[in-house]
């Protein structure tokens, strides 16, 4: 099975056949999905703040965690080390589970 620019299965079925055609991606039925982003659109808060609105405006529940690690760079005089910070930001974006009944043909 493929999925189409749209994240959609393409593939598994319909044509001639009685079998459906999926239009739901398998991601939706979990219900949560979990985004780890360290891009640098994000370095900003209010790039963070207008991510966060938009998803809770479209009915998700999202949870923000931002981890920061110190990576070394280089030594710097008498043991000295320089640390760079390094953030990445991790949505944690959960939304109700279909309600998916099968049904008898």
């Amino acid at each position: 099975m493929r999925r189409d620019d749209r994240g959609r299965a393409r593939g598994a079925g319909g044509g001639a056949s009685n079998t459906p055609t999926l239009f739901v991606p398998a991601e939706a039925l979990s219900g949560a999905a979990l985004i780890r982003s360290s891009n640098e659109v994000f370095r900003t808060s209010l790039a963070v703040n207008m991510a966060l609105d938009v998803l809770t405006e479209r009915g998700f529940t999202v949870v923000l965690d931002v981890q920061k690690t110190l990576i070394p760079s280089h030594v710097d005089g008498a043991s000295k080390i320089v640390s760079t910070e390094t953030r990445v930001l991790v949505f944690s974006v959960s939304w109700p589970k279909p309600d998916i009944r099968a049904t008898a043909t």
